[in-house]
Parts: structure tokens; C-alpha cells; sequence
């Protein structure tokens, strides 16, 4: 449920543990560095971090607020900054910023070098979170990312300003909004590709955001696409196979 990532360096492991430690270890199991920034109050609460490597450096956001940066050989702060809301998103960085959403909707940039703030991009807040961790692409110089009431939004990477935003599901029912799960976006040869598990799956033209096609699949899961075709996972444990810029279905397995 919390969607923990790994960060290879060299021939080093990063992760972190309930407790907020960042743990480095090489390839024979030897602790190399530790590192915990939290304080006992925080600890107790359950620090759920995201983590990306940058260059030499470990960028980390978490549940409480905070975003920092460490020495990834070594494990040393470089800098913290605390934000207003907790992040809720995959982090990604582009020349010398770095781009994630936080829990109200909103893509903030920050800079590389020591946490400035940028800009933020502000879109619609939802009543209740996403129980997924949203998603993000770059390309073009323009973030592609999505929010937890499933809109569709890019702005451009230096100033944030709207380019294009897209709806892709609608419901006043509570109990829809509360369950709705996004999978991560697929960037391909300038289409966005995505779905959820509200029996959607999209394409979209990245530069426009206007919808390729549409199929009736029901999945949270990342699509793969290898040359033409796209494998995705359906949640009731079926296998699509669908032609990438058709979106015709080419098979279905039951697994």
C-alpha cells in the first residue's frame, strides 16, 4: 500500500525502514551509511518517504511534510526544507529542479541545489486523498501530472503555467471518489498512457492532451510498452495485450 522504491547506487542499496532510517548497504550486506532525520514525536507517527537519485545526490520527501537532500555516498544532509502539506507523489527532477504533488493537488518545484521553492501549480483539492501515490512524466519541457480526482494536467517545466489539463473521470458519488486508484503515466513517442480502476484505460497526445482512444480496462497498475503493443494487468488477474496506437485489444489472458 505505501509503494516503498529502491535506489541503486553503484553497487549499493538504499532503502528506508517504520522507523524513517535511510539505510545504505552494499552488495555483501554491510551497512555503509544511516541516516534519520526525525525527531521521537515523528518517528512514532510512521515516516513514509519517496526517494530518487540525482547525480550524487538522494532526494527524499515524506508524509510530514519535508523535503531533503543527502550525499548518496555518504548519507550526510545536505538540506531540509518543510512544506505545507505532506507529498504524495513519485519524484522526478529536470535540468536543476526537482517536481512532486503534495496531498492538496498542488506541483510545487523546488531547486536542486538547496530546496527553494520555484513555483507551485495549483489544481482542484479533493475531500479525501489518493490512496496511491500520484504520478508524474517530463518531456518537452513540460510536467505531465496527474491528482487524486483523476485530471490530467501539464504545465510548463520552468514557470508552471497551464498548458493543457484533462478530466478523465467524473463522479459525485462519494464512494467513487474515496476508491478511485490512478496507475503511474507511461510516456511513449509523445503519447501518455494510463488507466485506473474505474474501467478506464487512456491514451493520450501529450502535447494537446486530447484523447487517442479509450478502452474498457479496469487496472492501477503501470502499463509496459515494448514497440507496439502495451501489457497491463486488469485487478481481477486478467492480461491485456493491446496495439499502442489502435488501442485495439489483441489478447486477453487469465492468469
Amino acid at each position: 500500500k505505501i509503494e516503498p522504491n529502491l535506489i541503486l547506487n553503484n553497487n549499493n542499496v538504499i532503502f528506508f525502514d517504520d522507523k524513517g532510517n535511510l539505510l545504505c548497504f552494499d552488495q555483501n550486506s554491510n551497512l555503509v551509511w544511516k541516516q534519520n532525520i526525525y525527531t521521537k514525536e515523528e518517528i512514532k507517527i510512521g515516516p513514509l518517504l519517496s526517494l530518487h537519485k540525482k547525480n550524487d545526490k538522494l532526494i527524499v520527501t515524506d508524509n510530514l511534510a519535508r523535503i531533503y537532500s543527502l550525499d548518496i555516498d555518504t548519507g550526510d544532509l545536505i538540506w531540509e526544507k518543510r512544506h505545507n502539506s505532506p507529498f504524495n507523489s513519485e519524484i522526478k527532477t529536470y535540468k536543476n529542479r526537482i517536481y512532486v504533488t503534495d496531498s492538496k493537488n498542488t506541483l510545487n518545484s523546488f531547486l536542486l541545489k538547496d530546496g527553494s521553492k520555484v513555483w507551485s501549480h495549483i489544481t482542484e483539492k479533493s475531500f479525501i486523498n489518493s490512496l496511491k501515490r500520484l504520478s508524474l512524466v517530463i518531456i518537452n519541457d513540460k510536467v505531465i501530472f496527474n491528482n487524486s480526482l483523476c485530471d490530467i494536467t501539464a504545465v510548463n517545466a520552468k514557470d508552471g503555467k497551464l498548458i493543457w489539463q484533462t478530466v478523465t473521470f467524473n463522479s459525485n458519488m462519494f464512494e467513487d471518489i474515496m476508491s478511485l486508484k490512478t496507475s503511474d503515466l507511461v510516456i511513449d513517442e509523445n503519447n501518455l498512457y494510463f488507466s485506473n480502476n474505474k474501467n478506464e484505460f487512456y491514451s493520450l497526445d501529450s502535447e494537446t492532451g486530447l484523447i487517442n482512444w479509450k478502452q474498457q480496462i479496469s487496472s492501477s497498475l503501470k502499463p509496459t510498452i515494448i514497440e507496439s503493443l502495451i501489457f497491463t494487468f486488469s485487478n481481477t488477474g486478467y492480461q491485456y495485450v493491446i496495439e499502442k496506437n489502435s488501442g485495439n485489444i489483441i489478447r486477453v489472458n487469465d492468469v
